[in-house]
């Protein structure tokens, strides 16, 4: 092989190495990239879970004070009934 050919060859070589190593820090940065995607649409679940939850909650809230209300008032009123308690 002469040796303008190997020179050639060499920096060909040499351009191949250079490409792999940027195309595997590419690679690295994509995959970080979506772990980062992913980690962040999970934390989003696990929100919207605990908000819903919550939701859940606070409408259960509000359903027990209809009904204890309700409940004392036909208390209030079947005591009244006894003791023969008119309101006006």
């Amino acid at each position: 092989m002469n040796h303008t050919r190997l020179r050639y060859l060499m920096s060909l070589a040499l351009m191949i190495s250079l490409a792999i190593n940027f195309l595997s820090a590419d690679a690295r940065a994509l995959k970080e990239k979506h772990n980062t995607f992913r980690d962040s649409r999970a934390a989003n679940r696990e929100a919207q879970q605990r908000m819903d939850e919550s939701r859940v909650d606070e409408l259960q809230s509000e359903l027990d004070f209809l009904n204890t209300h309700s409940y004392i008032q036909r208390i209030d009123g079947s005591l009244l009934v006894r003791y023969n308690v008119e309101v006006e």
